[in-house]
């Protein structure tokens, strides 16, 4: 994962521009589905500037965490 970028996922660079989550009824945050199948799905999520996801538990699943664009602020409990 420390080699990961953003073009390796097919991110889209006008998500980083903060014009586009500007529009009207634009949703806060979006995906990018980037393998599936029986055992294992893997996502991108694209959040809005600022937005806030809390994070949650989903029961036998697991998630990884890596920052190819913009910062994050993690705040453990």
């Amino acid at each position: 994962m420390d080699n990961l970028k953003a073009d390796d996922l097919g991110y889209d660079q006008i998500l980083s521009d903060p014009q586009t989550w500007r529009k009207p009824n634009k949703a806060p945050c979006t995906y990018i589905e980037v393998f599936q199948n029986s055992l294992v799905n893997m996502s991108v999520f694209i959040l809005k500037p600022g937005f806030k996801m809390p994070l949650h538990d989903h029961p036998h699943m697991y998630g990884l965490l890596k920052v190819i664009s913009g910062e994050v602020r993690i705040r453990s409990f």
